[in-house]
């Protein structure tokens, strides 16, 4: 959610939906961005290893949605 979309919403007297982490909550409670938004920025960029850092580079979309999901689930976040 962006500064002018939280504005609208506070403007219309609806909840920003922050969870306590601070994460952005939809509408069925599971977090939005965070560790998944990260992982997959990584992706895309290139810069996603598997395993380690020095560990080869994540060239398959699937294998890189399963692991920001497996990040997220050890990080606690609802997904």
């Amino acid at each position: 959610m962006n500064d002018h979309q939280r504005a609208m919403a506070r403007k219309a007297g609806k909840s920003c939906g922050y969870a306590d982490g601070g994460s952005v909550l939809d509408g069925k409670g599971y977090a939005q961005g965070g560790k998944v938004e990260k992982t997959m920025h990584e992706f895309k960029t290139g810069t996603l290893h598997s395993g380690s850092k020095t560990g080869p580079l994540v060239t398959n979309p699937k294998q890189a949605v399963a692991i920001a999901l497996n990040q997220a689930r050890r990080a606690g976040e609802k997904v």
